[in-house]
């Protein structure tokens, strides 16, 4: 231990890795964002999903955001150049999907596809990084980096994450690497496949997750605080994502709008048992649910004929008057129907009518639904 008092000599060629903790307070302890509260500067992310998972749509559509300086999933992008690596789809794939989701070529995006990752490839896309001074490299797929490492190995996957890392740090560029989910899924980042060296490695951890009618729940796992999860929907023909809010305000975005739609179909008052039974919705979910509907005077009650095991008489529930117009609005908006009277409305199955009113399908053909 150093006497007390006692000056630190150093030589004159010798350059510290250290600094003082005076001096490194006065640093700058804010994080600064590509895309807000999502994707940090200067940061190793991975973003998986099982096949089909949509997840090189939402590498893609982030690419082209970030380039323009625009939204992404409802968040401020800060403009940057941006580099894709698309090392397992053909180009014509990848040309098709980008000209779907934007018409004309971004100025700060570059595309490498239809090529085999190898030694060579690495050290020139690293100096094509440090070049133009790109601030985020997409990698798709992870794995196809460096052929041959084993993804279950600890040892292996620690040392390709931390060339990674290496090239963050030395160019000052964030990454984004895509990747595969194991079969079985996980909570908390286990459902990441390979080792949990990969996990180990990144800032953030972004899973998606397929779910029906085109839509997918994104889950983040990040170093900066929580991240509520997402649900988030797909607009088939521009091949673009979009925000439906966290997965609790979509959850009940829609139970909502399959009792208004049911209400609709049957045109006559329902129980909550009724309501119930024809949605099977949970009933605490169901009973706050109405609640709150009859509060923002979407739907109406009265007292019915019917009464409960302890005696009272059941409530029964119907659309309110504006609300039953701007329903049958909507219908015949979407089916260009305006002479649409309520008799035929009332005929419709009751799934067609919950598509009809559902925005997801006002834009998606219902036979187009499938996940990219």
């Amino acid at each position: 231990m150093r006497p007390d008092n006692e000056p630190i000599e150093y030589a004159e060629d010798f350059e510290s890795p250290f600094m003082s903790a005076a001096r490194f307070w006065a640093g700058v302890d804010e994080v600064t964002w590509l895309v807000e509260g999502l994707l940090p500067d200067q940061s190793l992310s991975i973003v998986a999903g099982k096949p089909k998972s949509m997840k090189t749509i939402f590498a893609m559509n982030l690419a082209i955001a970030v380039s323009l300086g625009s939204e992404f999933l409802g968040r401020p992008c800060r403009q940057g150049i941006v580099g894709f690596l698309q090392l397992e789809d053909s180009k014509a794939l990848i040309l098709k999907r980008f000209k779907s989701m934007i018409g004309k070529p971004p100025p700060e995006l570059f595309i490498c596809s239809g090529v085999a990752s190898n030694e060579e490839l690495r050290m020139s896309l690293q100096a094509f990084v440090n070049y133009h001074g790109m601030d985020l490299l997409i990698i798709d797929p992870l794995i196809f980096w460096r052929p041959g490492t084993k993804e279950n190995n600890a040892a292996e996957m620690a040392a390709l994450m931390n060339e990674l890392r290496g090239v963050v740090h030395e160019t000052g560029c964030s990454i984004l690497l895509v990747h595969h989910s194991r079969k079985g899924g996980g909570d908390q980042g286990d459902a990441i496949r390979g080792s949990s060296a990969i996990l180990a490695a990144v800032d953030i951890a972004l899973e998606i997750r397929k779910e029906n009618q085109g839509r997918a729940c994104l889950k983040v796992i990040s170093r900066f605080g929580e991240v509520e999860d997402e649900t988030l929907g797909l607009d088939v023909a521009s091949m673009t994502l979009h925000s439906l809010g966290s997965v609790r305000e979509a959850e009940r975005s829609s139970h909502r709008q399959e009792v208004l739609s049911l209400l609709e179909a049957v045109a006559q008052p329902l129980t909550a048992a009724e309501i119930m039974g024809s949605l099977d919705l949970p009933r605490a979910t169901l009973y706050r649910l109405l609640q709150d509907m009859e509060l923002d005077e979407s739907i109406s009650s009265t007292e019915g004929t019917s009464t409960t095991r302890g005696g009272r008489k059941s409530r029964e529930y119907f659309l309110s008057s504006h609300e039953s117009s701007l329903t049958a609005d909507l219908i015949d908006m979407h089916l260009g129907q305006t002479q649409t009277k309520p008799e035929q409305a009332r005929e419709m199955d009751k799934e067609g009518l919950s598509q009809s009113l559902n925005p997801m399908f006002w834009e998606v053909d219902t036979n187009q639904k499938e996940a990219y």
